[in-house]
């Protein structure tokens, strides 16, 4: 390379010509100016110097960027559906329960449960004051399993672990 070609390379051209060589309009090369991948030099001037290299390399990235959100998002469409699919076959094969469903079985569950418990003050006396004193134990104990199914419904709510529910508190 002359001293006179390295001079031209250092010189600074006009938005129009830079356009002119890279093939895009004015307007876009004062965009890209302001991401900063032309140098300016001053109003309307860049740099000549590295100006094609710095438009090849923004080509590049933004070519690559492209394709691999473009990936991303097909990625994301699919795992989407496979979720959506595995969670129809595991609701057909019965593995799966809505939560109105299990809500309705538990307090079916429950409220068989409550009503035989309800029959045993009277099956074991009949004093008056120890069968309010059982119903009472037996109350407390419903009380107790009501606060931890709150517990475990909450954690399931938000995503936690149901089993875990109300340990911290118990410990």
């Amino acid at each position: 390379m002359t001293d006179k070609d390295a001079a031209t390379f250092r010189e600074e051209i006009s938005t129009k010509t830079l356009a002119k060589l890279c093939g895009i309009s004015a307007r876009r090369v004062q965009q890209l100016a302001g991401e900063g991948v032309f140098q300016k030099t001053g109003h309307g001037k860049y740099r000549l110097e590295n100006a094609g290299g710095a438009y090849k390399d923004y080509c590049v990235k933004s070519e690559m960027g492209r394709r691999l959100s473009a990936e991303s998002a097909k990625e994301q469409y699919d795992i989407e559906r496979a979720r959506k699919l595995m969670l129809q076959n595991d609701k057909e094969e019965a593995l799966l329960v809505s939560t109105p469903d299990a809500t309705a079985a538990i307090d079916y569950i429950f409220g068989e449960v409550l009503s035989s418990l309800a029959g045993i003050a009277p099956r074991l006396s009949d004093d008056v004051a120890e069968r309010r004193k059982i119903e009472g134990v037996v109350n407390d104990i419903f009380g107790q399993l009501s606060q931890k199914l709150a517990e475990a419904g909450s954690a399931l709510q938000e995503g936690r672990d149901p089993l875990e529910a109300g340990k911290a508190d118990n410990s």
